[in-house]
């Protein structure tokens, strides 16, 4: 990231009131703002708050409609995000937001919060849902977080074993035979 786009950015977000700031912060997390009900009770706000918000950043260039101005707005807005709070954060967005995200998404936010139950639980419905659309090597690299650090069973130190014995049967049984969530539960 460019030092004076980051600065641009934080110039822009000091600005701004702190709730307005709070609300940038989770979408950030979240990839955009399309959902004002679950950002706002992630946020701890009223919806009207929320939307009184959305539209000061919007005001300030930082987002159009609903989305990020530009991925270098968002990017600066996360890096300025402290790791803990973004763990809090995915957190609450998986939370408020289980019915409307996709499986995978789901599962993302999960591993980066660092809830391993749920994130197993959410990877497996993302598995299952690969495998049902005979996408089998995606079901794969859903379980072990294949190029997405942190992310699937390759992020977790204690999944070690279960990853290896999953490849291990995924590979052998072939992409016709192959079950994700199957092979994983049995694994582990």
């Amino acid at each position: 990231m460019p030092s004076r786009v980051a600065a641009l950015v934080r110039r822009r977000v000091d600005g701004l009131a702190d709730a307005t700031r709070r609300v940038l912060s989770i979408a950030a997390v979240a990839g955009d703002a399309l959902h004002l009900e679950p950002l706002a009770q992630v946020a701890g706000l009223s919806p009207w708050a929320t939307a009184e918000a959305l539209a000061a950043a919007q005001a300030a260039g930082l987002l159009t409609g609903r989305h990020f101005a530009h991925d270098l707005v968002r990017e600066a807005l996360l890096l300025a995000t402290p790791e803990p709070l973004q763990a809090v954060l995915h957190a609450g967005i998986a939370r408020h937001c289980a019915d409307l995200l996709p499986p995978h998404r789901l599962a993302f936010h999960w591993w980066a919060a660092g809830d391993v139950p749920a994130a197993l639980q959410a990877t497996l419905a993302a598995a299952s849902l690969d495998q049902q659309r005979g996408l089998h090597h995606q079901g794969l690299d859903a379980c072990v977080g294949r190029g997405q650090p942190g992310q699937g069973l390759g992020g977790q130190a204690q999944g070690g074993v279960g990853v290896i014995c999953f490849q291990r049967h995924a590979r052998t049984l072939g992409p016709q035979a192959c079950q994700p969530g199957r092979v994983l539960r049995a694994c582990l």
